[in-house]
């Protein structure tokens, strides 16, 4: 066989390689595989060679091909956008999971984000609890607080939308490049529209400062004393937090229970085939992560003491009780009244540096207390001094 040239196609072949080549040649490769070669599944009938048809035309010329065939034929001529729309609709159907399985990684990717935020506002605002109690004493107003907070969020939010927004334009590009290159190219333009990128920023400043909300609130209501005070924010209870989210994972294993029901074809209801197995998986999936996000802190103190029974088992003064209290007002306490032992001379002066670094944590803190005390003398003095005039 020899090759006399290549030719192009103007429409996408989804990575299929097409080989023109003399009927008889054909046939003995045909054979050669086992494969019958008195009939054909499709004859394509081209009406005009340079312009499409339009459908009119196409029934025209599909009614005229039928009237030729013999009456006991069993084939028949349909038109050219009939095999294009029955192709686009098992397309559809074959991958119709795709759009609402995106959903859900999307919906899950804002909760998950959104639970980041929250985290990471919580530990500074719990680090800086002490700034924003002297700021309120020194007469910062609660909204003053809040707003200081929210606005750190929405400067990060702009941010990080703008690098998200880019990181995604990047991503289909890369996708559009590798379907491209497997035969597979987009019908469509990779480039996102103004609306998708408006959208795609609005939501990550308005997650970003939904996840600094709370936060933001627990610092705003601070008070001025807890400025003085070594423990910063006294734990609050989790019992109904946890009801809560067990309530939510259950709900969304409910969710995927009756999809797979659906999917399985194990219940005809008509509201569950009216909903449709998309949301349900898309519901199932937000219940499920909200769910665990709120139940982990429930969790913590059993899993604290299941975690740590073994190393309580291990003779010593560390048990897992510790995990339930304050670790490192604890350790001050231990390493301060702990006389310096060792089964040798080699631990003595590593436990010696360890316990003159406790102490000098201790003067520290000592040090900053006493200064923070007096700033909010002179803050309060100031303050009756401007009373009394």
């Amino acid at each position: 066989m020899k090759v006399s040239g290549i030719f192009t196609t103007q429409t996408a072949e989804l990575g299929v390689l097409i080989i023109l080549a003399q009927p008889a040649l054909v046939n003995q490769l045909m054979q050669l595989q086992g494969e019958d070669t008195s009939k054909v599944d499709k004859i394509g009938v081209y009406g005009n060679r340079t312009t499409p048809l339009t459908v009119q035309k196409q029934h025209q010329l599909a009614d005229r091909i039928n009237k030729a065939l013999p009456k006991d034929s069993k084939a028949h001529a349909v038109t050219g956008q009939s095999v294009r729309d029955e192709a686009t609709k098992s397309t559809q159907e074959s991958l119709g999971f795709v759009q609402p399985l995106i959903l859900i990684f999307a919906v899950i990717a804002l909760f998950v984000g959104a639970f980041i935020i929250a985290n990471t506002f919580t530990m500074i605002v719990r680090d800086s609890m002490r700034g924003y109690a002297l700021l309120r004493s020194v007469g910062a107003s609660p909204a003053q607080v809040f707003f200081s907070v929210v606005i750190q969020a929405l400067i990060l939010g702009v941010i990080g939308s703008v690098v998200g927004v880019l990181l995604g334009w990047g991503l289909i590009e890369l996708i559009d490049w590798g379907l491209s290159k497997g035969g597979f190219p987009l019908s469509g333009s990779p480039t996102p529209s103004p609306t998708a990128v408006a959208v795609g920023f609005m939501v990550g400043v308005v997650v970003t400062v939904i996840g600094s909300a709370i936060p933001a609130r627990t610092a705003a209501t601070a008070p001025p004393i807890q400025a003085m005070n070594e423990t910063m924010n006294p734990e609050k209870p989790v019992t109904a937090r946890g009801w809560i989210g067990a309530g939510m994972v259950a709900f969304g294993a409910l969710c995927w229970l009756l999809c797979w029901l659906l999917a399985a074809k194990k219940v005809s209801w008509a509201w569950l085939t009216t909903v449709g197995t998309g949301w349900l998986l898309c519901l199932g999936g937000v219940c499920t992560a909200g769910g665990v996000i709120v139940l982990a802190p429930a969790l913590v103190t059993g899993a604290a003491k299941v975690l740590g029974w073994l190393p309580s088992r291990i003779p010593g003064d560390r048990h897992a009780g510790h995990a339930q209290h304050r670790p490192h007002e604890t350790s001050h306490r231990q390493h301060g009244r702990r006389p310096v032992r060792g089964r040798g001379n080699r631990q003595l002066p590593e436990r010696a540096r360890l316990v003159n670094a406790r102490l000098g944590e201790r003067y520290d803190r000592r040090q900053s207390s006493c200064r923070l005390c007096a700033r909010l003398r002179r803050a309060l003095a100031i303050r009756l001094a401007e009373g009394r005039q």
